[in-house]
C-alpha cells in the first residue's frame, strides 16, 4: 500500500519527536522568562524608582527587538541550518537572561532584555520550519500547536515561580532562573536531525533576500494569515494582560482571586490549544477548506459570546467570567492552525523567513500595539470595560479574514507541502 505525502514521516518519527520536544522545553523556558520579569515588576518598581510606562516598555522590549531582527536572522534560517541557527541564538538567549539577573541599572535591565529578543528572533522560525518539515501533513497542526501549547506552559510556571522566588530569597534570582536550563535545552538542538537545503535551482532557494520577500507577500492567502492571527492577538493577548486589572477595578474583586481567574484564563486557552490540533489535524485530513471556516465560525461565537459578557452582564459575576473564558477557549486554536496554514502556503525554502514575517506582525500589532491601544481607548471612552468592548472588534475582522481566506487558499497554494 503506497502512503500519501500526508502519511510520511520525511525525516523519521524519532526525529520529529526530538525535534518537538526541543521546540516545546524552548518555549517554556523562554516565556517563563518574559512572565517572570512581569512577576517582579513591584521590585523593579521600588528598586528603580520605574513609571508605569517603563515597566511597560520593560515587557514589550523583547518584542520589538524580536520584530526588528526576526526578518533578517529567518534568512539564515532557510539558507543555513534550522539547528545550528538555534543553538547559536539560544546562546544570545541565555546571556540575555542571565545579564539580567545582575543588571545594575534600568538602562543595563533594558539591554539584557533587548539581547533575549534578539535570540528569540531565530529560534522560532528555525523550531516552526523544522517542525513542518519532519511532521507529515496530517500531524502538522498538532505539531504546531504543541509548541505553542508550551509558551502557555512557560507562562503559568513564570508567574508562580518568579513569585515565589522574589518573595522568599531576591528578585534578582528570580530574574535569571531560565537561564541556564534554556541554554541546555538550546544546544542540545545540535543533535537534532535537520533536513538539507534544497538546491539553488528550486523555488525560492537561490532568490536574493528582498526577492523571497516580494513573493511571499505576493500571495494573498498566506498575508490573510498573518494579518488574522495579529489581530487576533491585538485582543486576544490584550485581553490577558488586563484581565486581572478588569476584574479588580471594573468589578471590584480581590487582586488575589482577580489573580486566580487570570491563571484560569491563561489554562483554558492552553488547554484549547492542546485539544484543538489533533481535532484540526482530523478535519484537514477531510478538507483544509473546511477546518479554516469552522475556526472562522468559533471565532464569530466567541466574539459574540464576548460582547454580550461586556455590554449585558454584571462585571466579575460568575456568568461573565464564565463567556469570557468560554471565549478565550474558541479563539484559542486559531494560533496552532495559523502556523499549519503558513507552512502551507510556503515552500520549505521559505518557511522560516515566511513564519519571521508572521512574528513582526504579531508582535508590533498583537502583543506590541494592542495593550497600549486598550489604554488609550480606555482613557477616552471611559473605562476599561469600554475600552475592552471595541478593541474585541478584532475577533470581527479575525473571523472575516478567515472566511475570505477560506475561499483563496486552494489557489495559493505552492507546489511543494
Amino acid at each position: 500500500m503506497v502512503q500519501s505525502n500526508a502519511d510520511v514521516w520525511p525525516l523519521g518519527k524519532n526525529a520529529a519527536m526530538g525535534a518537538l520536544a526541543v521546540a516545546v522545553l524552548l518555549g517554556i523556558f523562554d516565556f517563563g522568562d518574559r512572565m517572570i520579569i512581569s512577576s517582579v515588576f513591584p521590585y523593579l518598581k521600588d528598586a528603580y524608582s520605574l513609571s508605569d510606562a517603563q515597566l511597560g516598555f520593560l515587557s514589550g522590549i523583547v518584542n520589538f527587538a524580536l520584530a526588528i531582527l526576526v526578518v533578517p536572522t529567518a534568512f539564515f534560517v532557510d539558507r543555513w541550518s534550522r539547528k545550528k541557527m538555534i543553538a547559536i541564538m539560544m546562546v544570545f538567549w541565555a546571556a540575555g537572561s542571565g545579564l539580567s539577573a545582575f543588571a545594575g541599572t534600568f538602562a543595563a535591565l533594558l539591554c539584557a532584555r533587548f539581547l533575549i529578543g534578539f535570540g528569540e528572533s531565530a529560534y522560532t522560525p528555525a523550531t516552526q520550519s523544522l517542525l513542518a518539515a519532519s511532521f507529515p501533513m496530517r500531524w502538522r497542526t498538532t505539531a504546531l500547536g504543541l509548541q505553542q501549547y508550551g509558551t502557555n506552559v512557560g507562562c503559568m510556571l513564570g508567574l508562580a515561580i518568579g513569585a515565589f522566588i522574589a518573595a522568599h530569597w531576591d528578585w534578582h534570582d528570580a530574574i535569571g532562573i531560565m537561564c541556564i536550563p534554556g541554554l541546555l535545552v538550546g544546544l542540545s538542538a545540535l543533535a537534532l536531525r535537520d533536513f538539507p537545503n534544497p538546491p539553488k535551482s528550486e523555488s525560492g532557494a537561490g532568490q536574493s533576500w528582498a526577492a523571497v520577500i516580494r513573493t511571499l507577500l505576493g500571495n494573498r492567502s498566506l498575508v490573510c494569515v498573518h494579518l488574522a492571527q495579529s489581530v487576533m492577538l491585538c485582543y486576544g493577548y490584550t485581553l490577558s494582560i488586563w484581565y486581572l486589572t478588569y476584574l479588580n477595578r471594573v468589578g471590584g474583586m480581590d487582586i488575589a482571586v482577580a489573580g486566580s481567574f487570570g491563571v484560569l484564563f491563561l489554562i483554558t486557552s492552553s488547554t484549547s490549544i492542546l485539544v484543538s490540533g489533533p481535532l484540526n489535524d482530523w478535519l484537514r485530513s477531510r478538507s483544509r477548506v473546511l477546518s479554516i471556516r469552522v475556526i472562522a465560525v468559533l471565532v464569530a461565537v466567541g466574539f459574540a459570546m464576548n460582547f454580550v459578557a461586556l455590554t449585558c452582564l454584571e462585571p466579575a459575576s460568575g456568568l461573565q467570567i464564565f463567556l469570557m473564558v468560554a471565549q478565550n477557549a474558541c479563539t484559542a486554536p486559531l494560533i496552532g492552525l495559523g502556523f499549519a496554514l503558513n507552512a502551507d502556503l510556503t515552500v520549505p525554502a521559505m518557511r522560516g523567513t515566511s513564519t519571521s514575517l508572521m512574528l513582526v506582525m504579531m508582535n508590533v500589532i498583537g502583543t506590541g500595539c494592542g495593550p497600549i491601544l486598550l489604554g488609550l481607548l480606555s482613557d477616552e471612552l471611559g473605562g476599561l470595560g469600554n475600552g475592552l468592548t471595541v478593541l474585541s472588534f478584532c475577533l470581527v475582522i479575525t473571523s472575516a479574514l478567515y472566511f475570505y481566506l477560506s475561499f483563496r487558499y486552494q489557489r495559493d497554494l505552492p507546489n511543494a507541502l
